[in-house]
């Protein structure tokens, strides 16, 4: 695939997601997200013409686009490679294949097939269609292609989450087997949502978090430790 600079695209981004959003934050919000995306103090010279020619100290950024392209330009372009500690991966489910993305962001219904409101260049707005119409194994080969460039993104130390429902957990370890070995399996982490689907026989009340080591032996991990007292729960 091509690899492609994010820089102009990735600022015209962040502010037209933080303009949308500014209808919904107080005061206080609209500044602690002014200061969580500012960009490096150069000219507008320097920023266009020069992205790359100077080494910045690392800024949050929002991006707006195809995660593939995304994390290839960070791979590529600013050099991260073995420098991410963490990837939390939340992608669609893969449970409908037919209409599975919101292509806008200013809307809060989700209406598939109507172009009118439309209001992102085409290659941006792609990354939210449906893009597996030919069922279940082009959905994986769009995880597989993710997931080998998430591995190459992260450090020795890194891990990698991936949010995923009960339907695909299956399908989507086993790809995470193939890219980063089964080896450094670290475990399954199921999670209460926030209501249960209807169904005709049981009803599924959790989602997972599919854990992966870029190497188990030497992957950093915090216990989480609570207090316990005499006659509580779990003592």
């Amino acid at each position: 695939m091509p690899t492609l600079p994010l820089f102009v695209h990735e600022r015209l981004s962040t502010k037209a997601i933080i303009e949308t959003l500014k209808g919904h934050k107080s005061d206080k919000q609209e500044d602690f997200m002014a200061n969580l995306f500012s960009d490096p103090r150069h000219s507008v010279t320097d920023q266009v013409l020069r992205a790359y020619e100077h080494k910045d100290q690392w800024v949050n950024r929002m991006m707006l686009g195809d995660s593939l392209v995304a994390m290839n330009s960070l791979l590529r372009y600013e050099s991260l490679g073995g420098q991410a500690q963490m990837i939390y991966m939340d992608p669609p489910y893969g449970v409908k294949f037919g209409s599975n993305f919101q292509p806008f962001v200013r809307k809060r219904d989700v209406s598939h097939g109507d172009d009118e409101d439309m209001t992102r260049e085409p290659e941006m707005v792609q990354a939210y269609r449906d893009t597996w119409e030919l069922g279940l194994h082009s959905y994986l080969t769009y995880m597989r292609d993710r997931l080998l460039l998430s591995r190459d993104l992260l450090a020795p130390s890194g891990s990698i989450f991936v949010q995923i429902s009960d339907e695909n957990l299956h399908h989507v370890r086993e790809v995470m087997d193939e890219v980063f070995g089964n080896e450094n399996f670290c475990g399954v982490i199921m999670f209460m949502k926030a209501s249960a689907q209807s169904s005709d026989l049981l009803s599924s009340s959790s989602d997972f978090l599919i854990w992966y080591a870029r190497k188990k032996d030497q992957v950093k991990y915090r216990s989480i430790y609570q207090i316990k007292e005499a006659g509580g729960e779990g003592a």
